[in-house]
């Protein structure tokens, strides 16, 4: 799929499991819920995991104006929204504790950054090899571990053995979601952040900008006219060179299924 098609379904998907946590009662309904929960997990983590921030290439000011670009980043906060909150409506309704819903999260994020400490280190006391790979493996699934013996051991006291089984088995995947969702939301949000601080400064030199009498005023249209005139030249080059950049960019990801 190529595009923007796979951020929709995701996003689709993210939407129809929240509505089926808000009419869920039964077990098997939120269980329904959960796999369609768990799919666009899946696809977010599949997507997070190659492709890293490429993942927002429709953020790029070169290829977007402002406001669509803020209207992208709301998407991805309603996304990020619906996610979280049919976790958490998952797990309350189906008794789970508390902690099955941020502690996953939390213990792969300590992962990160004993990873992030490492390849520092590593760097520093020119190590060569994975080294820090492994400590990554050797902590993700550490960290994951006692998660994951905490949360079945509340969750089982909670609902029983099954069901408190299957909601942790869930929630510790939904985590790498819920870390992905965040990195991503982050990085989106600084993005977008600088572009309505350029904004607002604008709007208040315009604002604070003293009369002018008409001479001058006809010299600093012209002198506008000019620089919009080369400012477009310039943004009609940087546009066909993203363009480009941006056509290697999603052949990258449609040959990987994005």
């Amino acid at each position: 799929m190529g595009g923007t098609t796979v951020y929709w379904v995701i996003f689709a998907l993210f939407l129809v499991a929240l509505l089926l946590a808000l009419v869920g009662e039964s077990n098997g309904l939120l269980l329904v819920a959960s796999l369609v929960l768990l799919v666009a997990t899946v696809l977010e983590v599949y997507g997070f995991y190659f492709f890293k921030n490429d993942l927002l290439w429709w953020l790029d000011k070169s290829l977007f104006s402002f406001w669509k670009r803020m209207l992208y980043a709301l998407i991805l906060v309603a996304g990020v929204v619906a996610q979280l909150w049919a976790m958490r409506l998952i797990n309350a309704k189906m008794g789970g504790g508390g902690l099955a819903v941020w502690l996953p999260s939390i213990a792969f994020l300590a992962a990160g950054i004993i990873d992030l400490v490492a390849t520092l280190v590593l760097g520093f006391l020119h190590v060569s090899g994975n080294k820090e790979s492994i400590v990554f493996l050797v902590a993700l699934s550490l960290f994951g571990l006692i998660a994951f013996i905490i949360i079945v051991f509340v969750n089982v006291r909670e609902i029983g053995g099954f069901w408190g089984t299957v909601l942790s088995l869930f929630s510790m995947l939904w985590g790498l979601g819920v870390l992905a969702s965040v990195v991503l939301l982050v990085v989106a949000i600084l993005k977008v952040f600088w572009a309505i601080i350029l904004v607002a400064i604008g709007a208040f030199l315009v604002i604070s900008t003293p009369a002018a009498d008409e001479g001058e005023l006809r010299e600093r249209r012209e002198k506008a006219q000019r620089e919009w005139d080369e400012s477009r030249r310039i943004e009609a080059e940087n546009r066909k060179k993203s363009e480009e950049e941006l056509r290697k960019r999603q052949e990258h990801l449609i040959k990987h299924g994005w």
